[in-house]
């Protein structure tokens, strides 16, 4: 017997058939030796307070730089592979950094990590470890909410919540890394959207509305698939209304404070299409 298509794969909805579900990335490649140079300063003015320094800053700005010249620089011949020891090392060194210096200068090594996790070998790694003491990405995280929740900080620490905006979106290049996110950090993800929306500063906001974009889509993209293919790629309880709801709610007050950024209104809108149709979905 013919199986029937799903009634919602018959709906015809044109503001949403035009938006696309794939993410916003930034990949624009720094310079690179420029970004070594600055992080190296950083951590010669603080190695005091820093274990085993000079070490340290060998693992960043020689190894994990060399990779990310071979891997993405525009003259680079051969694509590096790093292995997982080598990640592992680069994660340890990124959360003893972490916690031994300010966000003002850590936002080039939180760079670094956001273009490596354009690399499939680097996020499929990121995704492995999520939830377990290798996790990079959680460091970071809960540094950047710990600067959002300082409202005197905020205007010095821009340059590092806004590069880990970037990074979080980077992350929704690869599909295992973005649903671990929207699973295991999903809490604290939404603590640093909603609260990104909401920035003082028009940069912050427009990478957090991107972020609000990729979240959207990749939910989309997945109840598309689930109704096409009869399954999904969250399990059970994954995906609550109640949490999306708490996201539409957050775009449509930045949309509300918006006066001047064209840009932010069009991702938010989207994700607002997005994020209604989802919630719509679980009802009809």
């Amino acid at each position: 017997m013919e199986s029937l298509a799903h009634a919602h794969t018959k709906l015809t909805i044109p503001s949403l058939d035009k938006v696309s579900t794939n993410p916003i990335l930034f990949a624009q490649v720094p310079a690179l030796d420029a970004v070594s140079t600055k992080f190296a300063s950083f951590v010669d003015a603080s190695a005091s307070s820093i274990p085993q320094a000079a070490s340290i800053k060998q693992t960043i700005c020689t190894e994990f730089m060399a990779y990310l010249k071979g891997r993405f620089a525009s003259t680079a011949k051969t694509k590096p592979v790093p292995t997982p020891q080598l990640l592992t090392k680069w994660a340890e060194v990124t959360k003893i950094l972490m916690n031994a210096l300010p966000p003002t200068q850590l936002f080039p090594l939180i760079d670094m990590w956001r273009l490596a996790l354009l690399d499939e070998t680097v996020s499929n790694w990121c995704a492995t470890s999520a939830g377990t003491s290798a996790d990079p990405i959680q460091a970071i995280l809960l540094k950047a909410l710990t600067a959002l929740s300082n409202p005197d900080a905020q205007t010095a620490s821009r340059p590092y919540i806004l590069t880990t905006l970037r990074l979080f979106s980077n992350a929704f290049s690869n599909d295992a890394l973005a649903r671990s996110i929207l699973s295991i950090k999903r809490t604290t993800v939404t603590t640093l959207l909603v609260t990104s929306l909401l920035h003082a500063d028009a940069s912050v906001r427009t990478a957090a509305a991107s972020l609000a974009f990729n979240v959207a889509a990749f939910l989309q993209k997945g109840r598309i698939e689930a109704v096409k293919a009869r399954y999904g790629p969250f399990p059970a309880g994954d995906e609550e209304g109640e949490w999306e709801v708490e996201l539409v709610s957050a775009v449509l007050e930045a949309i509300a404070n918006e006066v001047k950024s064209e840009d932010i209104g069009a991702f938010a809108a989207a994700c607002v299409d997005l994020s209604w149709n989802q919630c719509a979905d679980v009802q009809l």
